[in-house]
């Protein structure tokens, strides 16, 4: 997780395979999905949706038998919706979140923040065309309580999108802003590039 937030995928990536093997070998429901997922979520940072989605469908079905609460499917269904979204198929990513941002908005959730599992059904519903829709999960989302650096930088970067996708450009720039803020308020780097790519690109004419 460290590794991640610092901006090293490949090691985050090493690290948390073998944290899998461990749990493997232990046959630890909980300790595989979080490193699953964490490891589906790693993937995706480093662009390959296909290890993201196998991860997140593993994780699925190894932990599912054990622990069918929705809370702790949470996090490996939004990793499988945003392998999907990544891949160019909004429309699975729109279902698949739907009902789990649902659930997020008025739950708690394990391993993933409530903002975040809101912001990611935002932008698929974005990408899916569905830019109102995606304009109000977005701002609640934001409402939503979030203390890690990526979910706030996450949030703040999807209302900017939203806002501008919605004839909104002041406020999108006004958000994006905020994102890069975050992006740089603490030592973790992961987010950075991608707040300031954001805001370059609502900058510019």
């Amino acid at each position: 997780v460290v590794a991640r937030g610092l901006g090293e995928p490949e090691h985050a990536a090493d690290l948390l395979t073998d944290a899998l093997a461990y749990a493997g070998r232990t046959s630890h429901p909980l300790l595989t999905g979080m490193a699953g997922t964490l490891r589906g979520f790693v993937a995706l940072d480093m662009g390959d949706c296909d290890t993201a989605e196998r991860d997140a469908r593993a994780v699925l079905t190894a932990v599912e038998p054990h622990n069918p609460q929705a809370p702790a499917q949470v996090a490996p269904r939004v990793l499988l919706a945003t392998a999907r979204l990544a891949a160019g198929d909004p429309a699975t990513a729109v279902g698949l979140l739907a009902p789990v941002a649902t659930t997020a908005s008025s739950n708690p959730t394990l391993l993933f923040s409530r903002r975040q599992t809101m912001a990611r059904y935002a932008s698929a519903l974005l990408a899916h065309g569905q830019r109102e829709q995606a304009l109000d999960w977005a701002r609640r989302a934001v409402a939503a309580p979030a203390e890690d650096v990526r979910s706030q930088v996450i949030g703040a970067s999807v209302l900017a999108e939203a806002l501008a996708a919605c004839g909104q450009p002041v406020e999108a720039v006004a958000s994006a802003e905020e994102a890069v803020r975050l992006a740089y308020a603490t030592e973790q780097r992961s987010e950075r590039a991608a707040a300031d790519a954001l805001h370059i690109r609502l900058t510019t004419p």
